[in-house]
């Protein structure tokens, strides 16, 4: 490839905001249309020349270094003109996948935007949650000509198609709300809540824990023990306990934790003080 000697001119023809507020509502609205149309199809147009280039590159040579070499693009356009060939590249994925084996017609490609290109390289991608092959890709645009934009996008994202997918949100806010009646029914038939809605506290207007004679306790006093306790008493108030500590939370419990601590101490002295107070009486029993 021998260099051109003609040098891209970096001249300028895009009008400023403030001669585009002077058009009416109407005038932008159909100039906007024009504009789009311009670039979707400088765009196709951009991404054919690269397709025709590609095959010319010699072996270490790359698209952009011979576009700016041949072209002499000047400094203030060279980032411009890479990126465009980045995005151009988009297309030529496309062309390779879709066009040279025949899944789809030039014509068809010449409406893609780089928007849909992008999102037909990436359902053809191990990006995609369902990867597509070629003839995947042109079964769904001959089926779904309206809106194959979002049947592509709903695969991409979560590997299911927009019917799969809407089916599936149907049975979910079904199962939602079926599981909700169940729960606002057991509450009304059982006064119980459910997991979901169980009191985190408890409330100031809930009955006290009454003794065995079936008295409430008062907040805050002692449960009056037995005349004569014995060690069935002592093994109902462990029993008591123990089922109060499995529902109380670590940090609760280890507020409680000193004071178990310390009854064990008291315990174990009085088991220790028992052993000569017995010994004593065997003694005096053996004198007389």
């Amino acid at each position: 490839m021998k260099p051109q000697n003609k040098t891209v001119t970096t001249a300028s023809v895009t009008p400023s905001l403030a001669e585009l507020q002077k058009l009416t509502p109407a005038e932008v609205a159909v100039d906007f249309v024009k504009q789009t149309v311009s670039a979707v199809r400088a765009f196709i147009v951009a991404a054919k020349l690269l397709i025709v280039l590609e095959p010319m590159l010699k072996p270490g040579q790359t698209l952009g270094s011979v576009i700016l070499k041949l072209a002499n693009v000047p400094a203030e356009l060279r980032r411009r003109v890479k990126s465009t060939i980045d995005n151009g590249r988009q297309a030529v994925r496309v062309w390779k996948e879709l066009v040279e084996p025949g899944h789809v017609t030039e014509a068809q490609f010449d409406e893609f935007t780089f928007g849909d290109l992008v999102a037909l390289n990436r359902v053809m991608s191990g990006a995609s949650r369902q990867k597509l092959t070629g003839a995947d890709v042109a079964l769904i645009l001959e089926s779904s000509p309206s809106n194959w934009h979002e049947e592509i996008a709903c695969l991409s994202t979560y590997g299911q198609t927009l019917a799969d997918r809407a089916d599936a949100e149907k049975k979910a806010a079904a199962k939602k709300t079926t599981k909700a009646a169940s729960a606002t029914a057991t509450e009304e038939t059982t006064g119980e809540t459910t997991d979901e809605d169980e009191p985190t506290g408890t409330s100031p207007d809930a009955p006290k824990p009454a003794t065995e004679t079936g008295e409430e306790v008062a907040e805050g006093k002692i449960v009056q023990m037995p005349v004569k306790p014995t060690s069935e008493d002592a093994f109902k108030l462990i029993a008591g306990l123990e089922a109060l500590l499995a529902n109380m939370d670590a940090a609760e419990v280890a507020k409680v934790a000193p004071a178990i601590a310390e009854l064990n101490e008291t315990i174990q002295a009085s088991l220790v003080a028992a052993k000569p107070a017995k010994k004593a009486r065997k003694a005096a029993k053996n004198a007389a």
